[in-house]
């Protein structure tokens, strides 16, 4: 099969191929090469390199054909709710692939397994994937800086593996049914800079080897069930800008070490009257106060019959019904 041939297998329906009127290209019938269709980028020698069609609202599955295109390093299909079925093996089988991002489609399944060893990018978020992911996901990912699979419904645990892919920049877990701990393997992370667990089922303690990922500026931890107190350890995290942690079961204080961070800052900018934040009530407000939002300043003191066991809770509750 052409390049064009391949290609024109997104033409599947009446959608796409009302879509494809008045595009560059996108016509069996067209004498313009591939390359210079819409949405369509070629290398040397007129190879096909990538395929980007964000936003473009037609109906679709992605071809099993698109992995005969041997030198595909970019497929972007972004914001299209029209694109569903399943990522097809082919693709994910492709070893020159850097960037696929599929995010907001209605692609369901589950993670797939990538050959390509210079993957960069993989953006799943907002689709309709899950499953677990395999627990070897992060092996010979060196190259690898994003990893988005937010808004989903992925279950099990946190891969160790995925500690492995040491130039990670920005990973987001954050929103779908992830159980057990954060594994310590994390902290081997050095170059991550944002790490987004929030509203998932992790347990267990913040490792104090995620200190190590030293260049870490953003940690969302909220609406899990983590436990124990925040680590000292967090502190050694000198470009850490943002910490949200509540909606957890974290006790004792705000370590000092942390607190001297200044969190969150831009979280309260615009806010008229910040009189008593604090860099302590900034990441959390205290065992015994409720806070009016995100857990942190303002915090308002739980009276009478009324507590609150728990760092940057958001109530406070009847001590009868205190469950620990």
């Amino acid at each position: 099969m052409t390049q064009e041939e391949i290609v024109l297998k997104l033409l599947q329906n009446d959608s796409s191929r009302e879509w494809a009127v008045g595009k560059v290209g996108w016509d069996p019938e067209s004498y313009e090469s591939v390359c210079k269709w819409d949405g369509i980028q070629c290398g040397a020698h007129d190879q096909l390199e990538k395929i980007i069609l964000p936003e473009e609202y037609f109906e679709a599955t992605i071809p099993s054909e698109f992995g005969m295109l041997n030198g595909l390093k970019q497929l972007s299909l972004a914001r299209n709710i029209g694109i569903v079925g399943t990522l097809p093996p082919e693709v994910s089988a492709l070893e020159s692939l850097e960037v696929l991002d599929i995010s907001s489609t209605s692609v369901h399944g589950t993670m797939p397994i990538f050959s390509s060893k210079v993957l960069k990018e993989f953006n799943c978020s907002d689709t309709r994937l899950g499953g677990t992911i395999p627990f070897l996901f992060g092996i010979s990912k060196d190259d690898m800086l994003m990893f988005d699979a937010s808004k989903n419904s992925f279950s099990g645990t946190i891969p160790k593996s995925l500690g492995n892919i040491r130039n990670m920049i920005y990973m987001d877990l954050s929103m779908n049914k992830f159980v057990g701990v954060l594994p310590e393997e994390m902290g081997n992370l050095k170059s991550l800079e944002g790490l987004f667990v929030n509203d998932n089922q992790l347990l267990g303690r913040i490792p104090p080897g995620l200190s190590h990922a030293e260049r870490l500026e953003q940690l969302f931890l909220f609406n899990n069930s983590f436990s124990g107190t925040i680590p000292v350890a967090l502190g050694d995290l000198s470009m850490l800008k943002n910490l949200f942690v509540d909606g957890n079961r974290f006790t004792g204080t705000i370590p000092e070490e942390v607190c001297a961070l200044n969190l969150n800052s831009d979280w309260f900018s615009g806010h008229a009257n910040t009189s008593g934040r604090d860099g302590c009530n900034s990441v959390a407000c205290p065992v015994g106060f409720k806070a009016g939002h995100q857990g942190v300043y303002p915090c308002y003191e739980c009276t009478h019959a009324f507590m609150n066991p728990y760092l940057g809770s958001n109530e406070c509750i009847d001590i009868d019904q205190v469950s620990y």
